[in-house]
């Protein structure tokens, strides 16, 4: 995921993927996976994106980006 940060190439695969791998088992994973959302989420651009693929995320996943938003 830093990856598609630095080059700013996140697709909506990609962003849905993330908030999947902010609900990992691995907590480190999960860790980083939430400072990146966060910092994606500051962006309207990309909070706009976020809010747009909520119907498509799981329940568990639509909760928690929601109190993300």
């Amino acid at each position: 995921f830093e990856f598609l940060n630095e080059l700013r190439v996140f697709t909506n695969a990609s962003l849905k993927d993330l908030v999947n791998a902010c609900l990992h088992h691995s907590w480190q994973f999960a860790s980083s996976s939430r400072t990146l959302l966060d910092t994606l989420l500051k962006q309207d651009v990309y909070k706009q994106r976020l809010q747009d693929l909520l119907p498509e995320l799981s329940e568990k996943e639509q909760q928690f980006l929601q109190k993300k938003l």
